[in-house]
């Protein structure tokens, strides 16, 4: 198995609720590299977790694609029927959903959830079989086989997250999404499941596209950083210039909120004010109420997606663009 590429181009996604219109998701344009992992950072309500159901087919009820396209494969994921995406489900995309630990059957046993997702993608093969591939793949999430016969409730946050990232490999997809897989659990568990993903990235060779706020998390684990404010992608480049000259103002404030043990407190600073309302969001650019750079014209038209050179793109007036 090998990664694939992903493309998405120009999607826009709003939810429709009582109080009117909000525009999660607007002209996003993102590139998720084969074999990389690319990781989607950014506050909460930035728009994230909406890119990534997108992505994966598992937008809610009130949420409407007005347009884009997402390329993998040779298909627009966007515009097959629900019988064509299932062709991709599990065999070619996995999704490793946010909260996944209540993603698991209280009524199922470990073993019962690979033979039913088994036998729903690719129908039953024998117990045997089946039995020493699910072992195999705990094994490779640091549990032991006998983990198959237990009970979600007999099980740690951390056991079950590893469960469900095991089960995301379970047909090798070119594929992984997930969705702040390590939010939910403590340090030590973080750093333990941080591990199992980059080592199954490293044996699989598989494309992981990684939603988090958390940027050390991102910082450990991601070739490309790609940055989300509001509805809108703001930055993208390599992991190792996104932290070195973060170009985009509120990158610089993202990078500069983090604490390290390295760290001189004088350097750490947070970003002043809120992000806007989705329902009614700022004409111009939407980060421009708390910019501390902000011009006249960032109060009035957005900003383009501009390329900066070497692999990275940034939607700023301060790096030029034609108003």
């Amino acid at each position: 198995m090998s990664g694939a590429e992903v493309i998405v181009r120009d999607l826009n996604v709003v939810y429709l609720v009582r109080e009117g219109t909000i525009k999660a998701a607007s002209n996003i344009t993102l590139r998720v590299e084969p074999g990389s992992v690319t990781a989607l950072v950014g506050e909460s309500g930035s728009g994230k977790s909406t890119v990534v159901e997108a992505v994966t087919r598992t937008l809610p009820s009130n949420a409407k694609v007005l347009g884009g396209s997402v390329l993998f494969k040779g298909a627009d994921l966007l515009k097959l029927s629900e019988e064509e995406y299932r062709q991709f489900r599990w065999r070619e995309i996995s999704y490793v959903p946010q909260a996944a630990q209540n993603s698991l059957n209280p009524l199922q046993t470990v073993f019962e959830h690979f033979a039913e997702t088994h036998a729903d993608v690719a129908g039953p093969i024998p117990r045997s079989e089946l039995y020493e591939m699910a072992a195999k793949l705990l094994e490779s999430v640091g549990l032991d086989a006998g983990v198959l016969r237990a009970y979600p409730h007999q099980l740690s946050g951390g056991m079950k997250q590893r469960i469900l990232i095991a089960l995301s490999f379970l047909f090798k997809p070119s594929l992984v999404v997930m969705d702040e897989p390590v939010s939910a659990l403590d340090v030590v568990n973080q750093s333990l499941i941080l591990g199992l993903i980059s080592d199954l990235h490293r044996r699989y060779g598989t494309s992981i596209l990684l939603v988090t706020h958390d940027l050390p998390v991102a910082g450990e684990l991601a070739d490309r950083i790609a940055v989300m404010y509001a509805g809108h992608l703001i930055e993208m480049g390599s992991n190792e210039e996104f932290f070195e000259e973060p170009l985009h103002p509120y990158s610089n404030g993202l990078v500069r909120s983090m604490i390290a043990f390295s760290t001189e407190l004088s350097g750490v600073s947070s970003i002043p004010g809120e992000p806007p309302s989705l329902l009614n969001p700022p004409p111009g650019c939407r980060f421009h109420p708390r910019c501390p750079r902000a011009m006249d014209i960032c109060r009035e038209q957005e900003p383009p997606l501009l390329e900066a050179g070497g692999g990275r793109w940034v939607k700023c007036w301060l790096y030029g663009g034609k108003a």
